[in-house]
């Protein structure tokens, strides 16, 4: 199925991990309209060789990056998902500082397209820690150069059961968009008024 869309981006702060029993979240947000997301995993690659062919390969996922382009970016989720401090006296000022960004849950939906029918699948990734790529300003000429956040993220695996397998990343199928939208509040844990 091609993809034709990108849609409902959502996070949540990690609130408790133990390997093997699960991973809990808290303050699940919204966090923009997502312009654009990047997904590449890191795999170890590491063949036997014997007899002078390859007999074997360890080519399993150690990791990801997932990089997430929205059309703004808001003090509360920068200062949510990057670990800023937010002034408690002034909350229009924050503060960049060096503290470690928290661990966070993040899913969309990828809007998919095959012989005319629209599905969308849904995408959870468990686990991923965000830094901010470096920021660009420009004037404004003939034509606007729309210049859009974007949120670096390194993804790591979990331990949701004891099967010892980690898990990076949960996707569901759906035939609607509410269906997907419903699967991926309930991991966020958000909560919607109809």
């Amino acid at each position: 199925m091609a993809k034709v869309g990108m849609r409902h981006l959502v996070y949540a702060l990690v609130a408790t991990e133990t390997p093997g029993t699960g991973i809990t979240y808290q303050g699940g947000a919204d966090l923009a309209p997502a312009v654009s997301g990047s997904l590449n995993y890191e795999r170890s690659d590491n063949p036997l060789y014997g007899d002078d062919v390859m007999q074997d390969n360890d080519n399993g996922i150690t990791g990801f990056t997932l990089d997430i382009e929205t059309t703004e970016l808001s003090a509360a989720n920068e200062a949510a998902l990057l670990g800023y401090t937010v002034d408690t006296t002034d909350t229009t000022l924050y503060s960049v500082t060096d503290a470690n960004a928290p661990y966070v849950g993040v899913g969309f939906i990828q809007v998919l397209r095959r012989r005319g029918t629209v599905t969308y699948r849904a995408l959870w990734f468990p686990k991923v820690q965000f830094g901010i790529s470096s920021e660009e300003t420009q004037t404004r000429q003939q034509s606007v150069e729309w210049g859009t956040p974007t949120l670096n993220g390194k993804g790591f695996g979990v331990y949701l059961d004891s099967t010892g397998a980690a898990t990076f990343r949960m996707q569901k199928e759906c035939s609607t968009l509410a269906a997907a939208k419903s699967f991926l509040d309930t991991k966020a844990g958000i909560t919607r008024t109809p």
